[in-house]
This record gives structure tokens, sequence and C-alpha cells, in this order.
């Protein structure tokens, strides 16, 4: 899958895989993602935006992910494979 850019202006993270419905799995591609910062989720049936209290890495809490790294996140709506991951950027 290629990259599908940004949408209002913020950089694209990756897309969500197969985890739970209260976890999303992102394969970080554009940006630097630490806790704290509030993560746009888009599909043709989810649209939410959230603030990411905690990132893991195989089940182990870390401070920020880079581009390239695979990462959990807990989610407070269901994400599904497919639906894309954007940034939020001031």
């Amino acid at each position: 899958m290629g990259n599908p850019g940004t949408t209002r202006g913020q950089p694209f993270l990756g897309a969500d895989g197969k985890r739970p419905p209260s976890v999303a799995a992102i394969r970080v591609t554009d940006a630097t993602v630490k806790a704290g910062d509030t993560l746009q989720f888009q599909g043709p049936s989810t649209n939410f935006d959230q603030k990411i209290e905690s990132l893991e890495i195989d089940k182990v809490k870390v401070p920020d992910v880079k581009p390239g790294q695979d990462v959990g996140v807990q989610v407070r709506d269901r994400v599904r494979p497919g639906d894309l991951v954007y940034k939020i950027v001031a």
C-alpha cells in the first residue's frame, strides 16, 4: 500500500493491522509519535481523533516511536484493518 499523503495537512502514520477492537496496531511511516500526541483514525466507517496515553512495542511501554516501527495503542472506538492513521499537528 502506498503512502496516501496527508489529510488536513497532517502527516500520514500508517494503517491499522489486525488486533483486538480496543488496540490499534500502527506501522509508523512519516512522523515520530509520542505519548500525549493526538492521532486521527479514518476509514469507511471509522472517523475519530484520540489523545494517545501510551505506546507499546511487543507489550513493552515506550516513550516514542519513529518511522519504520510498529506500535500498539489503546483506542476508545473500533479501528478496522485498512483504516488510516494520521498525527494531528497544531
